[in-house]
């Protein structure tokens, strides 16, 4: 997630050594530029994306309020 900035198993470039492609972990740039990353193993991966994705939503939340 943090070489291609996109979600984990986008298939955004081909796996490297070590690496899977579990879906599980979402990636946001905000508006002004930084990178939010979130990932969450334990469930089926449709449960690891829904329990990212909350995470996600508290920290961009969290982002916007602070400016």
């Amino acid at each position: 997630m943090l070489s291609t900035h996109e979600d984990s198993g986008s298939n955004a470039r081909p796996l490297k050594s070590g690496e899977v492609s579990y879906k599980g972990g979402l990636a946001v740039t905000t508006e002004k530029g930084s990178g939010i990353y979130v990932g969450y193993s334990g469930g089926t991966e449709e449960q690891d994306v829904e329990i990212a994705s909350k995470g996600l939503g508290k920290l961009i939340r969290l982002a916007e309020e602070e400016n």
